[in-house]
């Protein structure tokens, strides 16, 4: 009623306050089509993402300061939204095949409807990183500084650089990570970036105008004059893993949530549909199994497929050949990576497969397109409810019967979603460690994310003795100085010889 309230307050001051209600509060989030949430929002020039960003003519850069002429480009861009569009084109995107994946997991229902611009939709992480940060400065510098992105000199080039360690005013520029991108609420920044992020942004955007000058649509690249904000350490904070005892703890708790899962009764879902508990758990169970053992990215998790597993044999002399799985993925810059799979993870995976209604054998040919990690927040209950007793098996259990929801049950779940599910895992290990006092263990849960498993890989691999170059192939690095600032043994070293040169110190008084 309270909300009934506040529509019809809003409804009867739209003209006092220039805002109002849309038709689509009426219906859940799920029901819109992906055309609709776009209409949400209209193409203007203010803060706007990319796709829905409109410069007006006199800053649109056709009479941009530093623009040289038409017949002299090599890009057909007629003015700097086209260059910059051109240039994001040109990074490394998605394979057809990703693509097709991407759209089948969005479940995008109106896909004959045309967007405009919709090839923005289907980026690769590479991509994204790019769009953010030239969306970002095209917008400030448009939207705050007046001017072209053709017109920017060095010393706005600067201006901007400092802009990015505390943008203002954060009314104007900040907002919540989680508001989506055709959200009137959606903005830029959710803050001040950290030193390594803006090193990144410089970064991008002096390889944006490097393109433009490259293509002769611009004189020159006015962020070659700027220097990069300065690094007070590693790029890679290798403080963002968990211990060996929280891993433990996180593992056990995903164990005992499996077990659980068993007994208690399926919570109805939307529809009056059934959510398989047990499944959601085997699912989390695998998955942190899967990024601990692997490192992989949070993008290359949730575009492996079953197929992308294949069982290798390697010839040692006379001896026993050396035999396991290796996980092929499309890494960072669209490098094809092969990662070793320990078999405890494959056998987890084979329980989880099952338990979807899949053939246990990762290699069976009912199983290709698959994904690793499914999607079933949406699934119908397959076993009537309630998953039988702790000695049943939950993949005997629900493979006893196909869910009766149409979607395939080879579908994958999204970036975004594994990132939520995660993020709520370890909320919950904080919960219960901040229950048992255990306050600096919480607090790690508390910031804690998919990420965090890279990180936990690389430094619990590197610190039982996995040999540097392995690590850095298996984690996809380009260079090994990336790798190496997991090596912690001589900081280890270090901290103990202090601590116990001050423990003798004070039994010596």
């Amino acid at each position: 009623m309270k909300a009934r309230r506040i529509e019809a307050w809003l409804n009867e001051h739209e003209a006092t306050i220039g805002r109002g209600l849309g038709p689509h509060i009426e219906r859940p989030r799920s029901a819109l089509f992906q055309h609709e949430l776009e209409r949400i929002v209209q193409p203007a020039a203010d803060i706007r993402p990319l796709e829905k960003f409109s410069p007006p003519t006199e800053l649109d850069g056709r009479q941009g300061l530093y623009r040289r002429p038409q017949a002299q480009r090599l890009i057909q861009a007629g003015n700097d939204y086209q260059a910059v569009l051109a240039w994001l084109r040109m990074k490394a995107g998605l394979t057809e095949e990703q693509k097709r994946g991407l759209k089948e997991r969005r479940r995008q229902r109106d896909t004959g409807v045309e967007q405009p611009l919709g090839w923005l939709q289907l980026l690769s992480h590479t991509q994204r990183s790019y769009r953010k940060e030239a969306e970002r400065f095209m917008l400030w510098v448009i939207v705050q500084k007046g001017k072209a992105l053709s017109s920017v000199s060095a010393e706005d080039c600067a201006e901007y650089r400092d802009f990015l360690a505390d943008p203002q005013p954060r009314s104007r520029w900040c907002g919540e990570r989680s508001r989506e991108r055709w959200s009137p609420l959606w903005r830029p920044f959710e803050g001040p970036l950290k030193p390594s992020v803006q090193r990144q942004a410089v970064s991008i955007l002096a390889n944006l105008y490097a393109f433009l000058a490259e293509q002769n649509y611009l004189m020159g690249n006015p962020w070659r004059a700027v220097a990069p904000p300065r690094m007070a350490g590693p790029s890679i904070d290798v403080g963002r893993s968990l211990t060996q005892a929280q891993w433990q703890f996180a593992e056990e708790l995903a164990a005992e949530d499996v077990a659980d899962a068993l007994e208690l009764p399926q919570p109805a879902g939307e529809g009056g549909a059934l959510v398989p508990r047990a499944l959601l758990a085997l699912r989390m169970q695998f998955t942190l199994e899967l990024l601990y053992a692997t490192g992989l990215r949070r993008e290359e998790a949730v575009a492996a497929r079953v197929d992308d597993l294949r069982y290798v044999s390697f010839p040692v002399g006379d001896g026993e050949p050396v035999q396991g799985w290796t996980l092929r993925v499309l890494g960072k810059g669209q490098k094809l990576l092969e990662v070793p799979v320990p078999d405890p993870v494959v056998e987890r995976l084979k329980a989880y497969l099952a338990a979807r209604g899949l053939h246990p054998e990762p290699d069976d040919l009912g199983n290709r397109g698959a994904y690793l990690l499914g999607r079933h927040e949406d699934l119908v209950g397959a076993a009537g409810g309630r998953v039988a007793n702790r000695g049943v098996g939950l993949s005997v259990a629900v493979q006893q019967a196909r869910p009766a929801d149409p979607r395939d049950p080879r579908d994958g779940i999204g970036a975004e979603a594994l990132y939520a599910h995660l993020k709520r895992f370890f909320e919950r290990c904080a919960r219960k460690l901040r229950r048992a006092d255990d306050v600096q263990g919480a607090e790690r849960f508390t910031k804690a994310s998919t990420h965090w498993l890279r990180h936990t890989h690389a430094s619990h691999a590197i610190a039982t003795g996995m040999p540097l170059e392995i690590a850095q192939q298996n984690l996809g690095h380009a260079s090994l100085n990336t790798t190496t600032v997991y090596v912690t043994t001589e900081a280890k070293r270090r901290m103990q010889a202090v601590s116990d040169f001050w423990g003798k110190r004070r039994a010596a008084r």
